[in-house]
């Protein structure tokens, strides 16, 4: 895959100190929580509201100064037996798009699955911002 007139500049440390992502590869990166019925019920099941896991994420991708990675609400995702969902989009791929960092489940279904606390909203966004580190590689 290849982006014609784009150029990367040195590394730069984002607020974590982390080296800050690529935002032209972030851009093509689209985060969905799923807000249907099922992803709902389960969020309220173990006392969180509706927007959990989109406040988290949102907040994730904020923290990594990865601004061009959209992160929206969904409707059904199409998984309610693992409740709530996750689903991550690429501009060049029709769908959802599994990453490495899913389990196999995950992986069969393009989902994250059981999304409810910070160390699963860690491991979704971890994997994005891993696929984004990967990709901007392939690009060098």
């Amino acid at each position: 895959m290849t982006y014609p007139n784009i150029k990367y500049s040195a590394t730069i440390l984002n607020s974590a100190g982390s080296e800050e992502l690529d935002p032209e590869i972030a851009s093509q990166f689209k985060i969905l929580t799923c807000s249907a019925t099922s992803c709902a019920a389960r969020r309220r099941k173990v006392g969180l509201d509706e927007f959990a896991t989109l406040a988290g994420l949102y907040e994730r991708k904020e923290g990594a100064c990865a601004s061009e990675v959209e992160v929206e609400e969904s409707s059904c995702l199409g998984c309610c037996k693992n409740a709530p969902c996750v689903a991550i989009e690429h501009e060049d791929f029709f769908g959802t798009v599994a990453l490495e960092g899913m389990t196999p489940g995950e992986f069969n279904d393009n989902l994250f699955h059981n999304v409810l606390t910070d160390d699963d909203m860690n491991r979704v966004w971890a994997c994005v911002e891993n696929a984004i580190r990967l990709m901007a590689e392939e690009e060098e």
